[in-house]
């Protein structure tokens, strides 16, 4: 609940809200995909495309089946093409 409530602070423009949250998610559970996925939307809002990508990759590595989910998303069109996506083979 703490990483959507991220999401919707950082949807809101309250970026140190979702900072916060965020924060206590990795504190307890750093390696929960969703974590990554949501800072990466945090990212975007903010036009931290680098950051973005960063934690992108690391939501797939942690969870590869997330791919199709993640392509689907409108927010995250900005890095879909980027190099720097290490998306998993097919």
């Amino acid at each position: 609940s703490l990483c959507f409530r991220g999401r919707i602070l950082a949807e809101k423009g309250d970026y140190k809200g979702a900072e916060k949250a965020f924060k206590e998610v990795e504190r307890a559970l750093n390696d929960y995909r969703w974590l990554y996925v949501w800072k990466a939307f945090l990212f975007l809002k903010q036009n931290k495309q680098n950051e973005a990508t960063s934690n992108i990759n690391r939501a797939l590595e942690i969870s590869p089946g997330l791919d199709s989910f993640l392509r689907s998303q409108e927010w995250l069109q900005p890095i879909l093409t980027n190099k720097g996506v290490k998306w998993p083979a097919n």
